[in-house]
C-alpha cells in the first residue's frame, strides 16, 4: 500500500514536471532568447486548458447526438461513458483538444504582441500580458459557457480510458505527456542552436544592430511569441487533461510568477537550465502539498502554502548572491560550423608549438 502511494507521487510528479517544463523552456525561448518580457504567462497556459475543455464537451454532445448541458452531472457521465465506449472519440478529441488549445493560444499571444508593436518599450507588452492574464480568469469565472464558470469544467476524460483500467490508462498518459515534453525540448534545443536561434540573441543583446543588418524585428518577436504561447497551450491541454478539470481559478498570476523563477533558478537563455529549475519548482510544490496532506491529518496546524513560498523566496535569494546567471549560466552557441571551426584552430595551435 505504502509502496503504490509512492509511485502514484512520483508518477504525479514526474507529469507535472513535463507540463512545467514545456512553460518554463517557452518562457526561456521568449526572455532568454530574445528578452520579450511575458507577464502573462498564465494566459495562454488558460487559454490552452479552457480550449481542451470546451472542445471535449460540445464534441461528446455532438458524438452522442444530445443537447445537454455541458457543465451538468448528465453530461459529465456522458463524457466518461462516451471515451470508454469509443476509442476514437477518446484519442480523436484529445488530438483535436491539443491542435485547437495550442493554435488559439498561438493566435492570442500573435494578437496581444501584434497590438504592442509601435510601443518600443518591452515592458509595456509585459504589462499588457499581464492584465490580459488577470481579466481572462475573471471572465471564464463568472461567465459560465466558456469554463462553467466558478465550479469549473468537470469530466475531461483521459484519452486512453478506453483500455478500461484506470492505472493502465493513467500510465499511458503519463507517457504521452513526456513524449510531449521531449518534443517540446528538443525542437527548443534545436531552434537554438540553428542561424535562427543566432539572430535572436542577437536581438536580445541590440535589437538596433541587428535591425542595420535588415532583421525586422517586430515580425520576429510575433514569431517568438506565437510559437512560445503555442507551446503554453499545449502545456494547458496537457494539464486539463490529466488532472481531468479546468477551473479559472487554477490560472492566477501567481503561475506566471512561478514559471519565472523557474527559469532564472535554473538560467536565462539556457534550457538545460530552465529544465533544472522548473524540475526544482515543480519538486517544490508537490512535496510541500503532500506534506500539506499529511500535516492535515494529524491536527498540525501549519498551512504548508506559506512554507513553500519561503522555500522558493529564500532559494531565489541565495541563487541571486550567489549564482545570479542561474544554476547553469548561459553558454556560447556551439554549431557544427563553430566546432569545426574550434578543433582546427586546436590544430593549428598545436602544429606552431610543436
Amino acid at each position: 500500500m505504502v509502496l503504490d502511494q509512492i509511485v502514484s507521487i512520483v508518477i504525479s510528479t514526474g507529469n507535472f514536471y513535463a507540463i512545467w517544463l514545456i512553460l518554463t523552456l517557452s518562457l526561456n525561448y521568449e526572455y532568454g532568447y530574445n528578452g520579450i518580457l511575458n507577464f502573462g504567462k498564465v494566459l495562454f497556459f488558460g487559454v490552452g486548458a479552457f480550449a481542451a475543455g470546451y472542445v471535449v464537451a460540445n464534441l461528446a454532445n455532438f458524438v452522442a447526438g444530445v443537447a445537454v448541458d455541458m457543465c451538468s452531472a448528465q453530461a459529465v457521465q456522458l463524457r466518461l461513458e462516451t471515451a470508454r465506449a469509443s476509442p476514437a472519440f477518446a484519442i480523436g478529441g484529445f488530438l483535436l483538444a491539443l491542435a485547437a488549445g495550442s493554435i488559439l493560444a498561438g493566435l492570442v499571444g500573435l494578437l496581444l504582441t501584434s497590438s504592442t508593436m509601435r510601443i518600443k518599450e518591452g515592458f509595456i507588452l509585459g504589462i499588457v500580458l499581464l492584465a490580459a492574464g488577470e481579466t481572462s480568469r475573471i471572465v471564464v469565472r463568472n461567465y459560465e459557457p466558456i469554463a462553467c464558470g466558478y465550479h469549473g469544467l468537470v469530466g475531461i476524460p483521459n484519452p486512453f480510458l478506453f483500455v478500461g483500467d484506470a492505472q493502465t490508462s493513467t500510465y499511458y498518459l503519463s507517457i504521452l505527456i513526456w513524449a510531449v515534453a521531449a518534443v517540446n525540448f528538443i525542437t527548443m534545443v534545436k531552434v537554438s542552436r540553428s542561424p535562427y536561434g543566432r539572430m535572436l540573441k542577437a536581438m536580445r543583446e541590440n535589437e538596433l544592430a541587428a535591425e542595420s543588418f535588415g532583421k525586422n524585428i517586430n515580425k520576429v518577436r510575433q514569431q517568438v511569441l506565437f510559437i512560445g504561447s503555442f507551446m503554453s497551450g499545449m502545456a494547458g491541454v496537457l494539464y486539463a487533461y490529466y488532472i481531468g478539470f479546468v477551473a479559472a481559478d487554477d490560472f492566477t498570476s501567481l503561475k506566471t510568477f512561478d514559471i519565472w523563477v523557474a527559469m532564472m533558478l535554473g538560467g536565462v537563455g539556457n534550457h538545460v537550465g530552465a529544465a533544472s529549475g522548473a524540475f526544482l519548482v515543480t519538486v517544490i510544490d508537490r512535496a510541500t502539498r503532500t506534506l500539506r496532506g499529511w500535516l492535515a491529518t494529524l491536527n498540525i496546524p501549519i498551512e504548508m502554502l506559506y512554507v513553500r513560498w519561503i522555500i522558493v523566496g529564500v532559494l531565489m535569494l541565495i541563487v541571486l548572491m550567489y549564482r545570479p546567471n542561474g544554476l547553469i549560466p548561459e553558454g556560447p552557441i556551439k554549431t557544427p560550423a563553430y566546432r569545426l571551426f574550434d578543433t582546427a584552430n586546436l590544430r593549428w595551435s598545436r602544429w606552431r608549438k610543436s
